[in-house]
């Protein structure tokens, strides 16, 4: 039986389901910009950080996306041509940008409206909530624009790459 038919549907999967997750991740961004109760902030902040929890439709897609795509290099026999190794690379970019520049932005909110960072476990008071003019400017930067655009053309170079097997 030929597997490799198999485990890229796996892999189409995975990222379907990776692709649903950041679908939902990058709605909040976008919500959390017109909102401005604080206490609704915190929810969808809190929400947030359940998408990277191992749990996650996001964390889930990704590790059957991972892994299929692993097992498809070999059943496909891919791993002499660069194609792959390009597109490894971007995923490893495509994170490296992104993960950063999403924690620091709602970092930064979760200070302004009062929370204790996640990464936070002491027993130090949380930060005094910063005056509404403050807080404004921090939900209408144009983080989630940049996420967007950096993983939509990230997304578009990685599927054409294993689409089209190029080089």
């Amino acid at each position: 039986m030929d597997w490799h038919p198999w485990i890229v549907y796996a892999h189409v999967l995975g990222a379907f389901a990776f692709a649903a997750g950041h679908g939902v991740a990058a709605t909040m961004a976008f919500r959390l910009r017109s909102e401005r109760d604080p206490s609704r902030i915190a929810a969808i902040l809190d929400y947030s950080l359940w998408q990277l929890s191992p749990r996650s439709l996001m964390s889930i897609g990704f590790v059957v996306l991972f892994l299929s795509g692993i097992a498809a290099g070999f059943t496909g026999g891919y791993w002499g041509r660069l194609w792959i190794w390009v597109a490894i690379v971007l995923l490893v970019i495509i994170t490296g940008l992104m993960t950063p520049v999403a924690a620091g932005h709602y970092n930064k909110i979760r200070s302004a409206i009062g929370q204790k960072l996640p990464r936070d476990k002491t027993e130090a008071p949380p930060p005094a909530p910063l005056p509404p003019d403050q807080l404004e400017p921090l939900l209408m930067a144009s983080t989630p624009w940049i996420l967007v655009a950096v993983g939509g053309i990230g997304f578009a170079a990685i599927l054409l790459l294993m689409m089209f097997k190029p080089f």
